[in-house]
């Protein structure tokens, strides 16, 4: 496997913003250059088993124009050409009976592929609704540029940001700390090492097509998947040429091609992102500039999939994001001289091999960055230095035992690296197996436990374990219960990190939890459907940084903090059938309390709700959503006269965010010519998450998409 290299050090950094810049003209001019012998894809598609289960590597052919294309991870396919209704597809994948499946109107179909080795008569099929449930939910991404209107979409979900696009942002799940969600874009694990959270502002939200919400913890993903498990999912199937502008200083610009080569297909994608990211701020009767918010993003993105023969598949991908970026700081220390140059470059890998009774796949990935944090303060200079490396090596067998059992089975080797100027050079080395089962009694019970284990080399072992229940009721409801356990093992920084006032603690134990849930899911046939969900997780060991002074002049991490949060959720959708427009909602009450204090814990909102609606037709498409953020808590330190620290609890309020979007196609000689428009933040609130970090109000933006059709 071959790894690009990326430097850590301030004039590497400097040399490949450089290049990157230089290399985007040419680039780009060559993508639309190929992407006029290109066509875009007209028919995607998702294979499941009879229990919705993604069936990989299943080869999808279309005989009428000789096309051969095979499902991914996720069972998602696609076709690059026109598809008329009632032409047909031949489905097949090893172990499954073969499908002929009579196409409809629809640009999306759900396929079902049945283990039993019966003959079966052609069948039409039609679009299928993707919805939440306990075990998988998928949301789509309408607004490429703004990764906050997508969060929005998922229940019991909020996005922390430090300040404008410049600022580091993180999802908090069910009123958890970021570093208690893991993240993935596609295979490849985001989480810093450093400090166990992954920063969604090194992702380019063009990428994202897609966000796979998996809300409970799983064995399967290990430290860190302790509220659950997010997947940013690229499928790039088209050749366009995309440009936007808006407020606050925002440039974006980006181009992609999909080019079909015979098995095989080859995704190419290139861009920019600008913003000056300067904002006004009200606070009382005056009017503060938050200063020193720029961001300048380039990056490249590289994938190749196919198949050498039947049975055997491969998938590589490569993503290199650069980011210059101010410091702005916050209200109380702001800092409007301090910047911030980071690279994220992560890679993957992976050998699939079908075969009658399940696959194996056995899987590469690499995260690497670097990030150079200086201050020209002439009272006090700072710079900072930052690499870190993360190899991983993952081994996944599934195999169907009877008809009506199967089981999945991991082991993988993780590697990780920091040299850092403040926690200084360290590694570790963490084994995993587990094992899952997938029991299921005449397709309407079914039992899913897993167990795991992990080791640290040197330092810990951990077991962990969950068991999924859930049963068919009411013809099309669905009653799912689980329990298990979760753990988070310490980053770098809360072992090794080392300043004047901080310093780290290498004897920290692992976090711990513990957790059980319940929903019941009513399907409304192909309309949509009702969810109503309770979940309960105690945590315990919770590592929490706390002055070892009154004068708060020095800190050190201590596994101190216990919590308990519940949350109630309840959501849905509806598509209504003799109308384009679709309805989707959720709601969600939140009881996270500190226990070591009795308090709500700081910074989760009590609430959180969405209301949006869709509007569709042949070339036009509107939409509108309002988001909730119930009122969060939070505390500030303040001296008395003996410079004694005293912590006093404050609220912050809650809010409604209202935002529009509207797109309309217009059609030139067979290709698609899109212009769009959306207003995130219509009635320009005060949005903040922080309460000393403000956000910018209300950003309008207008884009063009070129599509080759």
């Amino acid at each position: 496997m071959i790894y690009l290299s990326i430097g850590h050090d301030p004039e590497t950094l400097t040399l490949s913003g450089f290049f990157m810049k230089r290399i985007t003209v040419l680039v780009m001019i060559t993508l639309i250059t190929l992407s006029f012998a290109q066509t875009s894809y007209f028919l995607t598609g998702y294979v499941t088993n009879e229990i919705d289960e993604p069936v990989e590597y299943a080869i999808v052919n279309y005989p009428e124009k000789n096309i051969t294309v095979t499902t991914d991870e996720v069972g998602f396919f696609a076709l690059p050409v026109k598809i008329n209704s009632n032409d047909q597809l031949v489905v097949q994948r090893i172990g499954f009976a073969d499908q002929t499946i009579t196409v409809g109107s629809s640009k999306t179909i759900h396929i079902t592929l049945l283990k039993e080795p019966v003959k079966m008569n052609t069948v039409s099929v039609s679009a299928k609704p993707i919805s939440g449930s306990l075990m998988n939910n998928e949301y789509t991404n309408n607004n490429s540029n703004s990764i906050q209107l997508l969060a929005e979409q998922i229940p019991a979900v909020q996005i922390r940001s430090t300040g404008s696009l410049a600022g580091n942002r993180s999802f908090s799940f069910n009123g958890g700390p970021s570093n208690h969600t893991k993240v993935f874009f596609d295979d490849v694990d985001l989480t810093s090492s450093q400090n166990g959270v992954s920063d969604l502002s090194q992702i380019p939200t063009a990428l994202i097509s897609t966000i796979t919400v998996s809300p409970l913890p799983s064995v399967f993903y290990g430290s860190g998947a302790v509220d659950g498990v997010f997947t940013l999912n690229t499928n790039s199937h088209q050749s366009a040429l995309h440009a936007t502008i808006g407020g606050y200083g925002f440039e974006s610009i980006h181009a992609e091609t999909s080019l079909p080569l015979s098995q095989w297909k080859l995704n190419v994608s290139i861009g920019t992102t600008k913003e000056d990211g300067n904002f006004s701020y009200s606070s009382g009767d005056s009017t503060v500039k938050m200063q020193n918010n720029y961001f300048d993003q380039n990056w490249l993105f590289g994938s190749l999939k196919g198949s050498i023969n039947n049975q055997l598949f491969l998938s590589y991908f490569n993503l290199l994001s650069i980011q210059d970026r101010g410091i702005s700081g916050s209200l109380s220390f702001p800092s409007p001289t301090a910047s911030k140059q980071d690279t994220l470059n992560i890679q993957s890998l992976s050998i699939g091999i079908p075969f009658d009774y399940g696959h194996a796949k056995l899987g590469f990935t690499r995260r690497r960055s670097g990030e150079f944090y200086k201050d020209e303060n002439p009272w006090w200079p700072i710079q900072s230095h930052h690499a870190l490396i993360s190899d991983q090596t993952r081994f996944n067998l599934t195999t169907t035992l009877t008809s009506d059992l199967y089981a999945q089975s991991l082991a993988e080797l993780k590697k990780e690296y920091i040299k850092s100027t403040e926690v200084g050079n360290y590694s570790r080395t963490i084994f995993s197996t587990s094992v899952r089962l997938n029991w299921s009694l005449l397709n309407t019970f079914h039992i899913i436990p897993a167990v795991r284990y992990d080791h640290l080399k040197d330092k810990y072992n951990e077991y962990t374990n969950d068991i999924r229940i859930s049963m068919n009721v009411l013809k099309t409801g669905k009653l799912s219960v689980a329990t298990g356990t979760a753990f988070l093992y310490p980053g770098f920084n809360d072992l090794y990190y080392q300043d004047d006032w901080s310093s780290g603690n290498p004897h920290l134990k692992p976090e711990r939890s513990n957790y059980s849930s319940v929903e019941y899911k009513q399907h409304l046939n192909q309309f949509g459907y009702l969810s109503i969900s309770y979940m309960s997780r105690n945590s315990q060991d919770l590592i929490q940084w706390q002055p070892t002074d009154s004068l708060e002049d020095a800190w050190e991490p201590i596994n101190i903090a216990k919590t308990l949060r519940k949350t109630f959720t309840f959501s849905g959708e509806y598509h209504f059938q003799r109308s384009p427009i679709d309805f989707n909602w959720h709601f969600s009450l939140l009881d996270p309390i500190d226990k070591t204090t009795n308090k709500p814990l700081i910074y989760c909102p009590d609430k959180i709700g969405m209301v949006g609606i869709k509007y569709s037709r042949k070339f036009f498409r509107t939409w509108g959503q309002v988001h909730y953020t119930g009122a969060h808590h939070y505390t500030v330190t303040e001296y008395n006269s003996d410079w004694v620290a005293v912590v006093k609890d404050k609220v912050l309020d809650g809010f409604y965010k209202i935002s529009i979007g509207a797109e309309y196609d217009i059609m030139i000689r067979e290709r698609s010519l899109s212009l769009n428009f959306s207003v995130n933040n219509l009635l320009d609130e005060d949005v903040r998450t922080f309460a000393d970090y403000p956000e910018p109000g209300r950003v309008i933006k207008a884009g063009i998409s070129y599509r080759i059709n």
